[in-house]
């Protein structure tokens, strides 16, 4: 059974992972929380810009920014072993931003990339058929919406894309929230 303080210690490993690996003078750091297909996921994403300056139309700005990505999965719903495994992911993205009314601005990204889980399955229920995954996502979010943090609805898939037996990815909704890593 997985404990609250269990949970607790993981995202602090989770935490130092990603900001060992962040680079000090751009991108984000965030934190999140998931379900789908009763599954549950905690996060920790850092994103970082590749490419800035796409051409956009007027109003609009758009980038390619890489997200790497650690995930706690667990299954609270059945009582058998196996029924948690850590997810590592990298997935290049297309990020483009745009101003509302009233000023906020817009953040709405999509990538697919690449995952690597630490079991082959979660539960007896859920086999993926392999350790490596390929997913994708959609966010949509505001910018500094909560005292200066970005705010996320994400929308995410994980499968092995029909590459191996099992196929029983996992498709999350959840809730995001990113800290700029510099003054934008």
């Amino acid at each position: 059974m997985v404990t609250a303080a269990r949970r607790a210690s993981l995202s602090i490993v989770m935490a130092t992972a990603v900001a060992a690996a962040a680079p000090a003078a751009a991108g984000t750091l965030g934190a999140g929380v998931a379900e789908g297909d009763r599954v549950r996921a905690v996060s920790l994403t850092g994103q970082f810009p590749l490419v800035e300056g796409l051409p956009c139309p007027d109003g609009c700005a758009a980038s390619l920014v890489m997200q790497m990505r650690i995930a706690y999965w667990w299954t609270p719903y059945e009582e058998t072993p196996g029924r948690e495994l850590w997810d590592f992911g990298a997935v290049p993205a297309m990020r483009v931003t745009g101003t509302l009314a009233g000023g906020r601005t817009l953040v709405v990204s999509a990538g697919v990339g690449a995952h690597y889980l630490t079991r082959d399955s979660l539960g007896v229920r859920r086999g993926f058929g392999s350790h490596f995954q390929f997913g994708e996502f959609l966010e949509v979010g505001i910018v500094e919406a909560l005292h200066g943090a970005d705010v996320l609805l994400r929308l995410e898939h994980v499968s092995n894309g029909a590459t191996a037996v099992p196929n029983n990815g996992v498709t999350f909704l959840g809730l995001e929230v990113r800290m700029p890593l510099a003054t934008r």
